[in-house]
């Protein structure tokens, strides 16, 4: 089957965008740079997932999110058998802080090879962040979205809206406001930047929030995602989480050539009862100390001493 293709934005009109810039200062002109050099081009593919995917093994390092991985584990296969691009509903991960949400949307994008890209509603304080401010403020400058799906070379990445509960502002103002249209799909073929004159289809984003506090979240916001509670993992399966979470640290350190690639058994007794972020900080420390100490491999010493108090017996 060939690849399906859509245009971002019309390219006539494009063209006319850039084309009124000319009469524009050097500095507003650098604010479009970046994007217009992304979007001169408006012609995206709409990626099929076409490599065979290890759910499995996925299930044992994420045992929190199975039910999350299942859900996509049939998505991929109905997409293959229909040929068709992937693409799926709006997902939301409901659960504690410290579960690991935001770093498996991450691994999930990356295991099924499409771009990923992520804000964070704890931190953008107004809704010009995602969509852009009017260029008749002297600031005025194109949004997160915009950019992202320029910058995407394809036009169904993956986007992450992290903390979507910790969204704040006024009304008028509030950063959530922009998703009422963004996650309707009728109305994403028109989305519109307030720094850009041009409709963009974002109609084709896969995307996923995290948040802590369901409540907090406004109901019609709620309503447009398909969610999934994420509870702490059990003892037995915080084995796989610990395993994961050790050779993320391990591929990503400074320290590859001076550590074991395996943890020491030893320790995960220590390690069961935290939370998927707790352990990451316990072994990023005890990784420390044990290069620090001309060791490559890990001991329970090296632990942070208030983990050290909270070994179990046993796993079960």
């Amino acid at each position: 089957m060939s690849e399906r293709t859509i245009n971002l934005v019309d390219k006539d009109r494009l063209v006319a965008f850039v084309n009124s810039l000319e009469r524009k200062s050097s500095e507003f002109q650098s604010r479009f740079h970046k994007l217009l050099t992304n979007l001169w081009n408006p012609e995206r593919p709409l990626k099929s997932i076409a490599t065979e995917i290890d759910f499995e093994l996925l299930k044992v390092a994420f045992p929190q999110f199975k039910e999350v991985i299942s859900y996509f584990e049939r998505q991929v296969f109905v997409a293959k058998k229909l040929n068709r691009p992937f693409h799926v509903q709006p997902v939301l991960l409901i659960g504690d802080p410290g579960q690991g949400k935001t770093y498996f949307a991450s691994v999930l994008a990356k295991l099924l090879d499409l771009p990923y890209f992520e804000i964070s509603l704890a931190t953008a304080t107004a809704n010009f962040a995602i969509s852009g401010s009017d260029t008749q403020w002297g600031e005025g400058r194109p949004g997160f979205i915009i950019n992202s799906i320029a910058e995407s070379e394809v036009a169904n990445p993956f986007i992450l809206i992290d903390e979507l509960d910790k969204a704040s502002g006024g009304n008028r103002y509030n950063p959530i406001t922009p998703f009422y249209s963004l996650l309707e799909p009728h109305s994403a073929q028109k989305f519109r930047d307030e720094a850009v004159p041009l409709d963009l289809d974002v109609s084709n984003v896969n995307w996923i929030a995290t948040a802590n506090e369901e409540i907090r979240i406004h109901a019609p916001i709620l309503s447009r995602f398909k969610r999934f509670d994420i509870k702490q993992p059990t003892p037995l399966e915080m084995i796989g989480v610990i395993d994961s979470v050790y050779k993320m640290l391990y591929e990503s350190s400074d320290f590859k050539e001076l550590i074991s690639p395996e943890l020491n058994m030893e320790l995960k007794p220590f390690l069961d009862a935290l939370s998927p972020r707790e352990v990451r900080l316990a072994l990023d420390e005890a990784i420390t100390s044990a290069v620090f100490n001309n060791r490559a491999d890990l001991i329970a010493s090296d632990l942070p001493k208030a983990t050290k108090g909270e070994q179990r017996v046993g796993f079960d």
